[in-house]
């Protein structure tokens, strides 16, 4: 018996010959298109090499690669509160932490950061775990935190307007004297 929710238009059967749904036809291709939406971010974020080893890596005929952490320098963690007063270090100091890509770890040191070099700023809050916004995928995050007045501005990215925080890495950052603290005027 048709309710008439789903009625058949232009001849069109609800099911097909084993019983299967159209909807879940629909489904079969949106799962494809998904896998190919997939498949462009990993050629894009790895290139063709790195996506073919990640596709070999899956089918397991390569082992996966162990990602061996670089060993943690003394100045890495300051464990840093909100509140306390922090400079930036100079252009230098960062990038002897960087690699060839102007990464800490994995975290971009955006070319928008540089201007912030040798200036003083509160800290506004530690970060324990980050959105990657184009996985959907959440993680933690290790020493790593925000500060009051450093903002995106987005002259990198395509005029972006959204102004968003910059996330620090402690090994950027030293933290400010206790008397000079509330005297020296804060970074723009």
């Amino acid at each position: 018996m048709d309710s008439g929710v789903y009625s058949q238009r232009d001849g069109a059967s609800i099911s097909d010959a084993n019983g299967e749904c159209a909807l879940y036809d629909l489904m079969k291709v949106n799962k494809y298109r998904l896998r190919l939406i997939h498949v462009r971010y990993s050629l894009k974020s790895r290139g063709v090499g790195g996506t073919l080893r990640k596709s070999a890596e899956k089918l397991g005929v390569l082992s996966p690669r162990r990602n061996v952490p670089a060993p943690v320098r003394e100045d890495e963690v300051l464990g840093l509160m909100p509140g306390e007063w922090v400079i930036v270090k100079s252009a230098e100091e960062i990038r002897e932490t960087l690699d060839d890509s102007d990464r800490n770890r994995g975290l971009y040191f955006m070319p928008e950061m540089w201007k912030f070099c040798g200036q003083r700023y509160q800290l506004l809050k530690r970060m324990n775990r980050l959105l990657v916004e184009s996985t959907g995928q959440v993680r933690n995050i290790k020493n790593t935190v925000l500060l009051d007045g450093t903002y995106c501005d987005g002259a990198s990215n395509g005029g972006c307007d959204a102004a968003c925080h910059h996330m620090w890495r402690e090994v950027w950052l030293r933290r400010a004297d206790a008397q000079g603290a509330e005297a020296a005027p804060e970074g723009d």
